[in-house]
């Protein structure tokens, strides 16, 4: 787009930016409080305000993938023999189809759709924290064969085990997905994923090593047809610290973008709360700053998340309902209104 006038016009990254609501809402009609507002501020969302319709849908731990499922108490439960290598991948398969025909018909498939499954990744070395029960499960199996291996010998075994079977249950679940759910736009929620700002990398840049790994996930991001990484705030970030959280995250997923033939939207997933601060909404500073973030670095949009516990009594949907109206839609406006008009971003 070019102009005659003397100022200079906004050209934004992508012709279009579409911002989505995969907040569970449908809790508050208990309460006689609906979200019919979404549509005027330019946010897409199902008619139903429901985390599956016709405009995107999420899919909590569908299936049955191998897990150790971290339990309330802080053990661990055991489903479909606890780590991929040893799973079994028809039952898996099978129980994610009946899923699928149970609570996603086609009769209302269509728009994104979102594997969310986070017990294990399939990096063998991102499996930190609680999920670093699947490398020492892993490496226990190995050594348990071989216990006269040393133990680089049994964890780089471990490791190759690992990562094999987790690719072959990743794999099939999204081709599956795609098979029997055509009209939908499948990703896994959280990929492309950085090690930045975890306990073991206490770092925001997403690091050649872990530019590495994504690479080796190419089968993966392949077959997606959204990439969806996860931006979420915590309010001890310094204002800088957040900004380039958010720099860094959508920068990798880009890159991977750019560099698949079928160049997959971009949608990175955005909490309106801090993960530190639970009930805590992000302040109006913190979304416009994210919001301009993510429009200014070249995603296709943002899904605004949230989760049912959030919505459990009157108070707090009254709550988030005074959020959208008061910030977020009003930012979600101008954002949307910005890249339609090719205008510059008035906040």
């Amino acid at each position: 787009m070019s102009s005659s006038s003397n100022t200079s016009v906004t050209i934004w990254p992508k012709k279009s930016f579409n911002i989505y609501w995969n907040i569970p809402t449908h809790f508050c009609h208990n309460f006689d409080i609906y979200f019919k507002e979404l549509k005027q501020f330019n946010i897409k969302y199902n008619s139903m305000n429901n985390f599956r319709g016709e405009t995107i849908s999420l899919f909590y731990d569908p299936g049955n993938f191998p897990s150790m499922v971290l339990l309330k108490n802080g053990t661990y439960e055991i489903r479909n023999e606890g780590v991929p290598q040893k799973g079994n991948i028809t039952i898996h398969l099978e129980q994610f189809t009946k899923e699928l025909d149970e609570i996603y018909p086609k009769k209302i498939a269509g728009g994104i759709g979102v594997i969310h499954f986070h017990n294990w990744r399939p990096i063998f070395r991102r499996n930190v924290d609680n999920l670093k029960i699947n490398k020492d499960i892993s490496i226990d199996l190995v050594r348990k064969e071989h216990p006269k291996w040393d133990k680089s010998m049994i964890e780089k075994e471990a490791s190759n085990r690992f990562e094999t079977s987790a690719k072959i249950f990743m794999e099939k679940t999204l081709k599956l997905a795609k098979e029997i759910r055509k009209k939908t736009e499948w990703g896994y929620h959280g990929y492309p994923h950085c090690l930045s700002g975890s306990t073991d990398k206490p770092s925001f840049d997403c690091d050649a090593l872990s530019m590495s790994e994504n690479d080796k996930m190419s089968w993966l991001f392949n077959n997606q047809n959204v990439l969806l990484p996860s931006i979420y705030l915590k309010n001890v970030l310094k204002p800088d610290e957040k900004i380039h959280l958010v720099q860094e995250r959508l920068k990798e997923a880009i890159r991977i973008s750019k560099n698949l033939k079928h160049l997959p939207k971009v949608l990175p997933y955005w909490w309106y709360t801090y993960q530190d601060k639970e009930g805590t909404f992000l302040t109006e500073a913190d979304v416009k700053n994210t919001f301009k973030e993510i429009l200014t670095n070249g995603a296709d949009g943002i899904i605004i998340w949230g989760i049912s516990y959030e919505l459990t009594d009157k108070k707090r949907c009254e709550k988030l309902k005074e959020y959208l109206m008061k910030i977020l839609g009003p930012i979600a406006f101008k954002v949307t209104k910005a890249v339609k008009e090719n205008t510059p971003l008035n906040f």
